[in-house]
């Protein structure tokens, strides 16, 4: 028995990528479940070592069979499995689920199940669950629905889900099951018709028959076969249609919830901005907000709006706010990141504090909102005056520079602000 393997994570060539993000274009079909397969084929391609082959004839390499049902397979030692991409609900959840047209249900195409791809933006991702056929039917019997076209099925991803281990076995088992040769239906008359309807989803065309024509289709599939069924000339499918404005809606709403986000930990920022940013990292991340290429790109942006604003005095500062940056986003606490950054001057503990009880005051006044301003008479003032208040300091003498007292308040203040703006950013990757 082999170990399992710890990193099966694909990397796509950035051309690949490309030509699947236009076939799905030029066809109407899922850009991500295009890119999924194309995971899948080139994950088995290095399992060379494991005599673990792509061959025989796949379905999915029919246009119309793509973009119109959405069937996308691939053959490994002869054998057909389906592949999906995983899909993130966009709620408080976070639940996992696949999606697939209810025609490819209880048919040959799925006899072996499916291999489900978690995707990584638009380049990467890996194999990191399988679907039994019987998951689909059971799935199916529950949304029996006739206008509902797809069939939804939830997933649990396992933590240490081994696809080649999986595939082995599976593979083993299939080998030593007899083969039985069965000699499918010829196709009636009206096969060529009811191809047509199953792939323009004519409701006229019930299950079963919609059922039989793809049973008829996996059993008989050849390259002559493909040709034939590209050869149709289709419009532009309702099903594709409703699709396309479905999920367009669907991704609209994701934009504005991820804006919303946005916003709830930095009000100040202006809504438009952001909005356009979260498209443009849409397209090149395929929509995925949960993917962490999507969440870490948008984060940097954040962080560069507003790091913006922050006027370092020389570059050892500027160093030091990375520092601080840096440490808070890795999850460690902020003031006691500074105390350690500024430690070595003198009543550096004294100025933090007072650095803190302004701060403390200005959140009083503007919630939420991260600003670089250095501290005002006023504030320093009132601020000292409650610092005498405390045994600590009681005694607090004036010794030592006025000045650099001051100027450690000062870069205190804002390196606690920076120390803000990455705890906020930190806490927004977790929710996107």
């Amino acid at each position: 028995m082999n170990k399992p393997n710890t990193d099966n994570f694909v990397l796509l060539a950035p051309e690949l990528a490309r030509m699947a993000q236009i076939r799905a274009r030029e066809t109407g079909g899922s850009a991500r479940a295009e890119i999924a397969r194309t995971i899948a084929c080139q994950w088995v391609a290095e399992q060379e070592q494991e005599r673990m082959m792509l061959d025989g004839d796949v379905l999915a390499m029919s246009d119309n069979l793509f973009g119109a049902l959405g069937v996308n397979d691939i053959c490994i030692d002869g054998k057909r499995f389906d592949v999906r991409p995983l899909l993130i609900q966009d709620d408080k959840s976070g639940s996992s689920y696949v999606e697939i047209d209810r025609a490819l249900v209880n048919t040959p195409y799925l006899a072996n199940g499916s291999l489900i791809v978690k995707l990584d933006g638009l380049r990467g991702g890996q194999i990191v669950a399988a679907i039994k056929s019987g998951a689909y039917m059971a799935a199916s019997e529950k949304t029996e629905a006739k206008d509902d076209a797809l069939v939804v099925v939830p997933v649990e991803v396992a933590d240490h889900f081994d696809p080649l281990l999986y595939l082995q076995d599976l593979l083993e088992t299939l080998a030593r099951m007899p083969q039985i040769n069965v000699q499918p239906a010829k196709p009636n008359a009206q096969f060529a018709d009811e191809l047509r309807m199953l792939l323009d989803h004519d409701p006229r065309l019930s299950q079963s028959k919609a059922r039989a024509v793809v049973a008829h289709l996996v059993s008989h599939w050849s390259e002559k076969m493909q040709g034939e069924v590209d050869e149709l000339k289709m419009p532009q499918s309702k099903k594709i249609l409703t699709r396309t404005l479905s999920r367009a809606a669907f991704w609209h709403a994701r934009v504005e919830r991820t804006v919303e986000r946005v916003i709830e930990h930095f009000p100040d920022l202006d809504r438009e901005p952001i909005r356009q940013a979260v498209l443009a990292l849409g397209e090149r991340f395929g929509g995925e907000t949960a993917a962490p290429k999507f969440k870490n790109e948008l984060c940097n942006q954040i962080a560069d709006i507003k790091l913006a604003s922050y006027k370092a005095a020389d570059a050892a500062r500027q160093s030091r706010a990375k520092d601080v940056f840096a440490r808070v986003m890795a999850g460690a606490e902020s003031v006691a990141t500074i105390r350690d950054l500024l430690s070595a001057r003198s009543q550096a503990a004294f100025a933090i504090d007072m650095a803190t009880k302004i701060k403390k005051g200005r959140e009083k006044l503007s919630q939420n909102v991260i600003e670089f301003v250095s501290a005002g008479v006023d504030e320093i003032g009132k601020a000292f005056q409650e610092m005498s208040l405390a045994p600590a300091y009681a005694t607090h003498s004036s010794s030592g520079s006025t000045d650099e007292t001051v100027e450690t308040i000062d870069e205190a203040l804002q390196l606690m602000a920076v120390g803000d703006l990455a705890h906020n950013l930190r806490q927004l990757s977790k929710e996107l």
